[in-house]
């Protein structure tokens, strides 16, 4: 059994990591997902940083992925979202800040540099065409309180203010426990 959420093997974040059972199967089971999630059901997309062990792992688990130009593309990102949601009967939305230009996340580059990013608007974009399916039941943006004391903390923390608002404003309904 291999654990990919490691620092060097990190799936897409350590939350998408254990629901796709790579790992840390006691907070897969706490939170109620006994099977792990099967990869087919997955759309990865603008992941830039990855080795060809977690390349690897995508081809396995059978997740699609779409690239930096696919993201960019409305048409492209509206096919990928739909052709998922088609599928499945609930979505989880993990947006990690680092898809973003370094001139939004300063805070965040500062410590973990990440080549090229997108425009801030491109990515609300896409966020508010996945709520807009009605299908999401979770929905999470990682790494916006980086390094609260440093450098561009203000402009990274507004940043996933703003990625926040927009999955929120789109959203259809709120899951109910």
């Amino acid at each position: 059994k291999s654990e990919v959420t490691s620092d060097n093997r990190l799936l897409a974040g350590m939350p998408l990591g254990t629901i796709l059972g790579f790992g840390m199967e006691k907070w897969r089971l706490a939170g109620g997902l006994k099977k792990p999630l099967c990869g087919e059901n997955v759309l990865i997309s603008d992941y830039r940083v990855k080795t060809p062990e977690v390349e690897g792992d995508f081809n396995r688990a059978g997740i699609r992925t779409l690239d930096t130009e696919g993201f960019n593309n409305s048409g492209k990102w509206e096919n990928a979202v739909k052709e998922i949601a088609d599928k499945v009967d609930a979505i989880y939305l993990h947006i990690d800040i680092d898809i973003l230009k370094t001139k939004y996340i300063p805070a965040f580059s500062s410590v973990f540099e990440t080549p090229g990013g997108n425009e801030i608007d491109v990515v609300m974009n896409n966020v508010r065409k996945v709520m807009e399916t009605g299908k999401v039941y979770a929905y999470g943006v990682y790494n916006t309180l980086f390094d609260t004391d440093g450098f561009g903390y203000e402009t990274t923390a507004f940043t996933g203010m703003k990625l926040i608002a927009a999955g929120i404003e789109s959203w259809k309904w709120y899951p109910q426990k």
